[in-house]
């Protein structure tokens, strides 16, 4: 007799054979399988019926759709991938996502000249994300003065909070500095000769590093916990077996989580202390009093049976052999969840010892500059475009935020921007902006990695700031918007900032370089990934040189969302 399997969508019995295999399904007919469509995104194939989104590049799946990495167009609604496609945030549409098709029609001021441009003409340039037209984009960048917009009023040095927090540059970062950009720093640019005293305590000062040993301990856990949890409690999961009568894999794998409450003897019964014998034989008398699911993630993390096994193996196996057809079926049915969830556990979950490190100095500046050629456009071969800013960090306030692992190497670098609604008011509070995390390992851990940032950015904040605020940026040029990599995380709250909420700035300083090359991409600014504007002022009351021209950051409450660290 030829042996033959169910459908997993129509049910129909189908000869072993002529079975077709798919990403979703462990076994499905022909018809099925030819009614199937495929994501053009996840590239999973798809039952006929299930909602599809159309984009650009095909159709995709709901999952792909709802995953944060697409938007509707603002103006015609249409889907477009923010990974992909060309778009734009058009403050005519305000400040929301506008395709390229309708950016055409949408039209900005230049912020110096006053011409009309249009969001299409600049596709691609960074002249029309500063809502500049490319002439005054170009031309501003070989000299800052050419960067101060007319009518704009001067800032006094004496109302500088940085005008005393400056040194010279040391012999050691000059001759860095001349090497890395291959010329000399008294050559062919004008400059300054001055940097900023910074540490872990932020300004004028030379204190250490503010420090932080945490771990990644991935949320994945407790997700994949509490769905183990569910299939525990579920009958559908229940197996016949040859010498046990019946079976539930999950409830002997996690035992030592389980309390049951035993209906014959009347008596509540440790889940260690049943055998798979007793369990089998009087299955349907032992009723799940409590399951710990902090200690199913526990278990997790350490991958470890109670038996000393591999227990992320143990589970495969599970799922291949106990529920090889069961748990796809109910995945497609009802819980789509489970097997997102169960996918992340196998292939992000991640426990590492880190060291997150704040502050800033020459030593670390090399370090950074070194570490960046692998993993960052800000590199020695890009030294006249981004990496023309490299400098501008050792002059403007803002910190490194570094994570190092077990052997003391750097995976990952971000940087801390510091906030203000009104620096002449020393009781309004400070706003902590982890920037953009650059990564070198781990990148399968990175949601966990911006967590354990933001954990240890609120510790140092605490520490330095009587006052202060957490935020992350609602938008970044080359990567998803830092809030969505915390929005899984128990112990942050993130809300937006109130309508009414304040324009908030860095301290003004003096920028390394008054003239650059003229190529468009240099700044006078460290790197800005996310929603920075950047003024330029020109400076009063300054005796020397370096005292004539001022730059600073600012952020609209559009562009930030509020971080709250609970105690839950």
């Amino acid at each position: 007799m030829t042996s033959s399997v169910d459908c997993e969508i129509c049910s129909n019995s189908i000869p072993e054979g002529d079975v077709q295999s798919t990403s979703n399904h462990e076994a499905v007919c022909e018809t099925c399988y030819n009614d199937m469509w495929e994501c053009a995104d996840c590239c999973e194939q798809q039952v006929e019926d299930e909602a599809s989104y159309e984009v650009r590049h095909g159709n995709i799946c709901e999952d792909c759709c709802s995953s944060g990495n697409y938007g509707n167009c603002y103006s015609c609604e249409e889907l477009i991938s923010l990974n992909n496609d060309n778009y734009y945030i058009d403050d005519n549409f305000g400040n929301n996502h506008c395709c390229d098709g309708c950016a055409d029609e949408s039209l900005y001021d230049c912020t110096r000249c006053g011409n009309f441009v249009s969001w299409r003409e600049g596709a691609g340039s960074d002249w029309a994300y500063d809502e500049l037209c490319q002439r005054c984009w170009e031309g501003g960048e070989s000299h800052i003065s050419r960067n101060i917009m007319r009518g704009s009023a001067n800032l006094s040095i004496d109302s500088m909070a940085l005008k005393d927090s400056y040194k010279a540059a040391t012999a050691e970062t000059q001759d860095f500095f001349n090497w890395f950009y291959g010329r000399s720093m008294t050559g062919t640019y004008e400059h300054n000769m001055f940097q900023i005293k910074k540490g872990a305590k932020f300004l004028d000062s030379e204190q250490d590093w503010f420090e932080i040993n945490t771990e990644i301990k991935s949320e994945v856990y407790i997700h994949t916990a509490q769905v183990i949890y569910e299939m525990i409690s579920s009958d559908v999961f229940l197996t016949e077996h040859k010498k046990y009568k019946l079976y539930h894999p999950l409830r002997h794998l996690f035992r030592r989580a389980m309390k049951y409450y035993d209906l014959a003897e009347r008596q509540y019964v440790e889940g260690a202390d049943l055998t798979m014998e007793k369990m089998g034989s009087d299955y349907f008398n032992f009723r799940i009093e409590r399951a710990d699911t902090n200690l199913i993630a526990d278990m997790l993390s350490e991958n470890k049976t109670d038996d000393g096994a591999d227990l992320k193996r143990a589970l495969n196996q599970i799922m291949q052999r106990a529920y090889k057809y069961r748990f796809p079926q109910l995945c497609k049915t009802s819980k789509p969840n489970w097997e997102t969830t169960f996918q992340q556990y196998k292939t992000n979950a991640e426990n590492i010892e880190l060291t997150i490190s704040i502050g800033f100095d020459d030593e670390s500046q090399q370090t950074v500059a070194e570490w960046n050629a692998g993993v960052s456009c800000q590199e020695r071969c890009n030294r006249d475009n981004y990496a023309f800013g490299l400098m501008d960090m050792a002059v403007n306030p803002h910190l490194y935020a570094l994570l190092r692992n077990g052997l003391g190497e750097i995976i990952g670098r971000s940087v801390i921007r510091i906030f203000k609604a009104d620096w002449s008011d020393e009781e309004a509070p400070v706003y902590v902006a982890p920037s953009r995390l650059y990564m070198s390992q781990l990148s399968n851990a990175k949601k966990d990695a911006y967590i354990a940032l933001f954990m240890g950015a609120e510790k140092w904040a605490s520490h330095v700031f009587e006052n202060h605020k957490l935020i992350a940026y609602r938008s970044s040029r080359h990567d998803s918007p830092i809030y969505t990599y915390l929005r899984e995380c128990s112990k942050l709250r993130i809300r937006n900032a109130s309508s009414g909420a304040p324009r908030l700035f860095t301290q003004s300083w003096m920028p390394w370089w008054h003239s650059k090359p003229e190529n468009g991409e240099a700044a006078y600014t460290y790197y800005q990934d996310e929603e920075q504007q950047v003024e330029y002022r020109s400076v009063r009351g300054g005796s020397e040189s370096n005292e004539k021209y001022a730059v600073f950051e600012s952020i609209y409450s559009d562009g930030y969302k509020i971080i709250e660290v609970t105690n839950d």
